[in-house]
């Protein structure tokens, strides 16, 4: 039986955090979260230490839903 858990998130802010520690950059670099949607990978990177992010989404509904994360400095 496969495992089917949505893993997306992890991922990219795994392979985020590992290119941004490649380059030399600290958690207290500013990230974009270009479409951001809900925050599902703002709400990982801040797991993995990173403070400074900020979410932007087309969608004001899924900004909501992000902003409530308490994980974005703005929304």
């Amino acid at each position: 039986m496969h495992d089917l858990a949505y893993i997306g998130p992890v991922v990219a802010s795994e392979q985020l955090s590992k290119k941004l520690t490649e380059f030399g950059y600290k958690n207290d670099v500013s990230i974009l979260d270009l479409g951001c949607g809900t925050g599902l990978v703002g709400e990982q990177l801040h797991n993995l230490g990173y403070q400074n992010i900020h979410g932007l989404d087309l969608s004001q509904e899924l900004l909501n839903v992000a902003h409530e994360k308490g994980i974005y400095r703005y929304t």
